[in-house]
C-alpha cells in the first residue's frame, strides 16, 4: 500500500474516533433524526453514506452492523423494529443515517414505526449499475437476482413486495437472457419499488439522481440537508466525490427489448426526480 494511502486511512481511522468520543462525552439525545438511504444495490448508496460520515454530528450504520446481527445466513437484514429502536436510542448523536439496502420494500414500515424519519431513494443508469453488479459481485450475479422474483419466493428480500405486474415483466423477458439483461430486469424491479410502494408522494421521501450527485456534490448534499432540516457541514464532506465512473456502462451489451424498458423506467424516474426539490 502506498504511504498516501496508509496515511489517508490512518486519518479516517482517527477522525471516526474522535467523532465517536464527542458523542459519547455529548448529553442524550431527545430529538434523534434519522435518514435511510434507500434504492439498488450499485447505484451510489456507498458513496452518499460516506458522504453523511464526513459529518462530525452524524452516526452512520451501513449494511453490516450491529442493528443487522441477527441475520446469521447474510448479515444484512434489519433486526426487529424494536431492537433497532432499542439500539439507535442509546446513540447520542442528532442525526443517524442508516443504509439497509435490503429492507427498500419496506420503506413505509421503517418511516412509520421511526418518528423524525425521511428516506432517500438513491437511482443510477442501468448501463452503469449493471456493470458494476456483474463486476462487484458474479457474473452470474443478476440472475441470482431474479430467481426469486421469478419463483416469487417472500422468505427473500429480492422478491418482497414486487408487484405482479413487475414479475410478470421479468418473467415475460427472462427467456434467453444475457448476463447483463438479467442485471438490468433486476435494477428495473428494484427501482420499481419506489412507485409500487408510493413513495413518489410522501413529502419525507427525497430523490437523488447519481450521475447529479457526482458532477454538482455540494448543489446536490446542500438541498439534501436542507430539505430534511439538518444545518450543512460545507463542502468538506463531500471533497472526494468524483465523476470518473460515469459511463462506464453505456457500451454493455444488452437485448434490444431490455434496453428499451429499462430506458423507459429510466425517463419516468427522471421524470419524477425533475419535479423533486433536489434536482
Amino acid at each position: 500500500m502506498r504511504p498516501s494511502k496508509i496515511k489517508n486511512k490512518i486519518g479516517r481511522k482517527l477522525f471516526l474516533l474522535k467523532k465517536d468520543l464527542l458523542h459519547r462525552l455529548s448529553p442524550a439525545n431527545q430529538d434523534e433524526q434519522i435518514l435511510f438511504i434507500l434504492g439498488c444495490q450499485r447505484s451510489g448508496t456507498t458513496l452518499m453514506l460516506e458522504i453523511f460520515e464526513n459529518d462530525p454530528q452524524t452516526k452512520t450504520f451501513g449494511e453490516f452492523s450491529k442493528l443487522s446481527s441477527n441475520d446469521k445466513r447474510e448479515r444484512l437484514r434489519l433486526n426487529p423494529l424494536a431492537d433497532v429502536k432499542a439500539a439507535l436510542d442509546s446513540e447520542r448523536a442528532a442525526f443517524i443515517v442508516m443504509k439497509p439496502l435490503v429492507e427498500s420494500q419496506n420503506a413505509l414500515r421503517l418511516l412509520d414505526y421511526f418518528e423524525n424519519s425521511h428516506a432517500l431513494w438513491v437511482y443510477r443508469d442501468y448501463r452503469d449499475v449493471a456493470l458494476s453488479n456483474l463486476e462487484h459481485f458474479s457474473r452470474h450475479n443478476g440472475f441470482n437476482n431474479i430467481k426469486p422474483i421469478l419463483d416469487n419466493d417472500q422468505t427473500n428480500w429480492r422478491a418482497e413486495h414486487v408487484s405482479d405486474e413487475v414479475r410478470n415483466t421479468v418473467s415475460t423477458h427472462h427467456q434467453n437472457l444475457k448476463k447483463m439483461d438479467a442485471a438490468v430486469l433486476f435494477w428495473y424491479a428494484r427501482n420499481s419499488l419506489y412507485f409500487d410502494l408510493g413513495l413518489d408522494q410522501i413529502t419525507n421521501v427525497h430523490m437523488c439522481k447519481y450521475e447529479d450527485l457526482v458532477t454538482h456534490p455540494s448543489k446536490v448534499v446542500k438541498a439534501l440537508y436542507e430539505r430534511i432540516g439538518q444545518a450543512y457541514p460545507g463542502p468538506a464532506i463531500h471533497k472526494t466525490v468524483h465523476p470518473r465512473s460515469l459511463k462506464r456502462g453505456r457500451d454493455v451489451d444488452l437485448s434490444p427489448e431490455i434496453d428499451q424498458l429499462a430506458s423507459n423506467f429510466l425517463d419516468k424516474l427522471d421524470r419524477a426526480y425533475k419535479m423533486s426539490p433536489l434536482a
